[in-house]
């Protein structure tokens, strides 16, 4: 490798692109990064001011936001541990459980196209006129159901949520262009968020109170049956009382007895579920209603800067390693 003369060209190994088979470059010195630095230091200057300014303005030239915030916790559903263990000792395989009920599962429903859609389609009145989302997020081009899919996306980067691991606390943030749309935008989540739930709710409960009609029929028509063959029995045998029937009159005392067992907690969890399927109460408790804002979101304008700057440094010093790698020094002894 030709080594040239003039310190101008002089390159260093370590900052250089190596083919391969060549032997390992040496490690780089602070005389190295000073010599690359002086060569470079227009690139360097221009890469950085250049990245910070382009932060900079993209921070203070974006059109302002307002955020509103709320939380909530979603509320257990009242479990039916009679029925459940009425169920597992008779076969039965009755979901009771509330799988679907945990603080992540509410997360994912915020952002969710079933929420999220409801509030596009919705008439808001923060607006001049009952307006929805795609006008006032001037989404004028396409058909309507294209439109309305670019809204929803839209409305999906102003919606964040989060969860407490800790508490199991939902936080939920919308950002508008105004404090009046961003606070009827949250009021309006958490509106279609409940609504979904007592729908979900409603329609479980209806499923549960007709598999426990269809029991109860089932588990009362098993107690007559048990009571018959204790009447027989009775009437059959009222003057001998040997052991052999001792026991088996204990038997069928005991059949009846579960029998009316059953009968009773059927009954309850059917009246529990038909209550459950016409039940209208809110399913979430809220800790803080949605607040309107009092002051735009802020900037984060020093952050963008010193970001940008970063960035346009390490540009700076790739494009420099570049160079040095396709500028071929010139020969020793030349001007």
């Amino acid at each position: 490798m030709v080594q040239g003369t003039n310190e101008g060209y002089m390159t260093s190994p370590s900052l250089q692109f190596r083919p391969a088979g060549h032997p390992p470059a040496p490690p780089l010195t602070l005389d190295d990064v000073r010599r690359f630095t002086l060569r470079h230091r227009r690139l360097l200057l221009y890469c950085t001011a250049g990245a910070a300014t382009l932060a900079l303005s993209w921070a203070l030239l974006r059109p302002r936001t307002y955020v509103s915030s709320a939380s909530f916790t979603p509320q257990a559903r009242r479990l039916q541990g009679g029925l459940s263990g009425l169920a597992a000792q008779l076969g039965a395989n009755l979901p009771l459980g509330d799988a679907n009920q945990s603080p992540a599962f509410y997360a994912d429903l915020v952002t969710s196209r079933l929420v999220l859609g409801s509030m596009v389609d919705a008439p808001l009145d923060s607006a001049s006129q009952a307006r929805t989302l795609v006008e006032v997020y001037d989404i004028g081009r396409g058909t309507p159901a294209a439109r309305r899919e670019r809204a929803i996306e839209r409305l999906a980067r102003d919606v964040q949520v989060g969860v407490s691991t800790r508490t199991g606390v939902v936080r939920v943030s919308v950002a508008a262009r105004s404090a009046g749309l961003a606070f009827e935008l949250n009021e309006l989540l958490l509106k279609f968020l409940n609504r979904y739930n007592l729908e979900y709710r409603q329609s479980q409960a209806t499923a549960e109170r007709d598999f426990t009609e269809r029991r109860l029929a089932e588990a009362r028509a098993d107690l007559r049956e048990s009571e018959e063959r204790l009447q027989s029995f009775l009437l059959g045998n009222r003057e001998a009382r040997t052991p052999v029937l001792v026991i088996q009159e204990q038997r069928l005392r005991r059949a009846v007895s579960e029998r009316q067992a059953a009968v009773a907690a059927l009954v309850q969890a059917y009246e529990q579920a038909r209550i459950d399927a016409v039940r209208d109460t809110p399913v979430i408790s809220l800790i803080e209603a949605p607040n309107l804002p009092a002051r735009p979101a802020r900037r984060w304008a020093l952050a963008s800067l010193l970001v940008g700057a970063m960035l346009g440094l390490l540009a700076g010093i790739l494009a420099g390693a570049v160079l040095d790698r396709l500028v071929v020094p010139p020969p020793a002894g030349t001007g």
